[in-house]
């Protein structure tokens, strides 16, 4: 099949086949899908540290997440917070997908990751760590056998 072209980048055909969130609306689509249309609010009270201090007190938090769901407890332990959300919507995406893995077919396999941490990094000129963090969570993620970055 041909592909379409542009002046400056080259277009290919994409399929997303799953879907994954782990975020404050919810730990999984279908209730985040729920809350977002009934109009709940992820916004809440901080509470994972003092904030009697600081000028903001409330954020949009990710509640109720068990990372032993998707990592052991070595892992649980290693990895930062935000892998763990990266690992388990990955983990939901290719359940949900219904695709079985295999490496001859990696190449064509692809996980976008949305990380609001990622994006703060990079916009407060951190780019390097931004990019470091990115590269683990992928890696965390193909070493599921979830998928693979295509150029990476």
């Amino acid at each position: 099949m041909p592909r379409l072209t542009s002046k400056t980048i080259e277009l290919r055909r994409v399929v997303v086949t799953g879907m994954g969130v782990v975020g404050p609306l919810g730990n999984d689509v279908p209730t985040s899908w729920q809350a977002l249309i009934k109009g709940v609010s992820g916004v809440s009270t901080i509470d994972r540290f003092d904030v009697s201090d600081l000028p903001v007190k409330s954020a949009a938090q990710v509640k109720d997440f068990d990372p032993a769901s998707v990592l052991d407890r070595k892992e649980v332990r290693r990895y930062d917070p935000f892998l763990w959300y990266t690992i388990g919507a990955a983990q939901e995406a290719a359940d949900d997908s219904r695709i079985v893995f295999a490496n001859e077919q990696s190449h064509r396999v692809g996980v976008q990751v949305g990380h609001h941490d990622l994006a703060a990094l990079a916009r407060l000129r951190r780019p390097a760590v931004a990019q470091h963090l990115a590269q683990h969570a992928v890696a965390s993620v193909q070493g599921r056998g979830l998928g693979t970055v295509p150029g990476h």
